[in-house]
């Protein structure tokens, strides 16, 4: 009895991995078939890219889109897109707003001097007062 038990989980070892490698074998052969098929097309695809290279008209638009060439005698135009998002970010409030800080004395801080944009807003309007 303990003889045949010991045949029997030697056949199931030999069989169940000779069955886990003939698995890991098909699995794979799968996986190089796609990659082939996957691989053709890409080789047919830049086949064409090759045919369409050789034509005066794939050429000039090539050059036209990635280079940003243009014809003597043509204008250039640049558009350049707004953001999506037009309106400025505010920062959200928590209720926890700071407050400027005081001296010993009880009096504020001189304020700050304005940005460049301030600056540029004061001289225009000195200009007008």
């Amino acid at each position: 009895m303990g003889v045949a038990a010991v045949g029997a989980v030697t056949l199931i070892v030999i069989f169940g991995s000779t069955f886990l490698q003939l698995y890991r074998l098909e699995r794979e052969a799968a996986r190089l078939e796609q990659l082939q098929r996957d691989l053709e097309v890409q080789n047919t695809q830049l086949r064409e890219e090759i045919k369409l290279l050789h034509t005066p008209q794939y050429i000039e638009k090539l050059a036209r889109e990635q280079l940003g060439l243009v014809k003597p005698g043509e204008i250039a135009l640049l558009l350049i897109q707004s953001p999506t998002d037009p309106s400025p970010r505010r920062p959200v409030s928590n209720g926890t707003e700071r407050r400027p800080a005081q001296d010993g004395a009880g009096r504020q801080p001189p304020p700050t001097r304005p940005g460049w944009a301030g600056r540029v807003w004061n001289a225009l309007r000195s200009l007008f007062d």
